[in-house]
């Protein structure tokens, strides 16, 4: 019910292109890896996150894109 804790790592998912972004094919998965912070406030009952430096990356690795536009933020509440 009170301190905090905090992690930093990595945090990776699936992206499904879209036909607003040019450089990926609609409805294709590409993975996605990007830098991960939260921090749990116990005594205030939330999760703060933030993902940062989104890489967009194909199946077979030939490529790499920063796509920050798939870097996320928010509080997440515990209960």
């Amino acid at each position: 019910t009170s301190g905090t804790a905090t992690y930093n790592g990595n945090a990776t998912g699936i992206y499904a292109g879209n036909s607003f972004d040019d450089s990926h094919e609609a409805n294709t998965p590409y993975f996605v890896d990007a830098d991960l912070a939260m921090t749990a406030d116990f005594a205030a009952g939330t999760i703060s996150f933030a993902t940062t430096n989104s890489l967009v990356e194909n199946s077979n690795d030939i490529y790499t894109d920063p796509l920050n536009e798939l870097s996320l933020s928010g509080t997440l509440t515990i209960s």
